[in-house]
């Protein structure tokens, strides 16, 4: 084969790479709206309007697949839909929607959208006059009102987020819980974070470890031979947890993937109508502590409920779960911090 033959076939290949690259980027960058969910377009079809609150060309989501930016027509057959705005690198809200054949011919929904930073939300909780407390306080009988609020941090991916919303919050007089994986518990953050006063404690993932381990298959499985073991291995784990990082007063469940897989919790299959002095904590993140409060949560990046109107019309007392990994473009105009080597599982700081 002659060298110029070789050379074109090279170029070619080259071409048809760089292609192909610039194809796959293009699709991850811009992903392309889903025409039909159910790819057919029935008789029964419902047209429905999407729209967001205020700002427009917000990314939408129909059951997870991306639909196209707002505002949007479509139509759907009767069901159940889960209907969300992800506006990029902010908490994102979360609609739920029953459409029913008897339904009127138009239906619309509109999606507020949140582009607070974590400073916004701190400045509006504080505007608002609300007083974050931490989940042991609670415990330790703080008294409640409208205006107060457990603020509580599950540290799920990075510890070095978690150490800016503490120093965030920390700047503003503000003292809040946070929870650590032991995938996520370095030790210079977890004592940094304390000696802001804020409360620290284990983010236990016990069953789903045991899931792992065991191969669970069903919630079946969960005999209490086998809860019975998950307790003396939370109780293990919390006294290392102790011995690694200091005392702790509370402990939260996490939810993984084998939890949602079984169909239940860490807190349901263990600590649920247990003594937590049994485990040498006084309180669980979770079960009655709920009860006395308006919960809200980021979880999944999604707020549910939307919180900014119920702050305003004094629903409280409150509770909200915030995961600092879903609050990453508060970050984008701080230094990166530095996290111990050893701790090699953070997230990078954006840049």
């Amino acid at each position: 084969m002659g060298r110029q033959k070789i050379k074109k076939i090279t170029l070619c290949l080259l071409l048809f790479s760089l292609t192909l690259t610039l194809t796959v980027f293009l699709v991850l960058r811009y992903p392309q709206p889903v025409a039909n969910l159910n790819n057919q377009d029935t008789a029964q079809s419902i047209p429905l309007q999407i729209d967001t609150d205020q700002i427009h060309g917000i990314p939408l989501y129909i059951d997870h697949k991306y639909i196209g930016k707002s505002p949007l027509s479509t139509k759907l057959p009767p069901g159940k839909y889960r209907i969300t705005a992800k506006p990029a690198g902010y908490v994102g809200s979360v609609r739920y929607l029953t459409l029913k054949p008897e339904d009127p011919a138009d239906q619309k929904i509109i999606l507020p959208v949140d582009q607070h930073n974590y400073q916004d939300f701190l400045d509006e909780i504080t505007r608002l006059g609300y007083q974050p407390v931490r989940v042991m306080d609670y415990y330790d009988h703080v008294p409640l009102t409208k205006k107060t609020m457990v603020l509580r941090h599950d540290v799920d991916v990075s510890a070095a987020y978690a150490l800016k919303l503490a120093e965030m919050e920390h700047a503003k007089g503000i003292k809040s819980t946070f929870y650590f994986r032991w995938s996520t518990a370095d030790p210079q953050v977890i004592k940094a974070i304390r000696d802001m006063g804020d409360e620290v404690g284990l983010h236990y993932e016990t069953l789903a470890t045991y899931a792992l381990e065991h191969n669970l298959q069903s919630a079946q499985e969960i005999t209490p031979s086998v809860k019975e073991q998950l307790r003396e291995r939370l109780k293990s784990e919390i006294a290392e947890f102790k011995q690694k990082f200091g005392d702790i007063s509370t402990v939260s469940s996490h939810g993984a993937d084998e939890n949602i897989r079984l169909g239940v919790s860490n807190y349901q299959a263990i600590m649920k109508g247990q003594d937590p002095s049994d485990f040498g904590v006084i309180g669980e993140a979770y079960g009655e502590v709920t009860d006395h409060f308006t919960y809200m949560s980021d979880s999944g990046g999604f707020w549910e409920p939307f919180p900014y109107p119920q702050l305003e019309s004094d629903r409280g007392p409150f509770y909200f779960l915030i995961h600092p990994i879903h609050w990453a473009s508060s970050f984008h105009f701080i230094h990166p911090v530095h996290v111990s080597s050893s701790f090699n599982k953070n997230l990078p700081l954006p840049r």
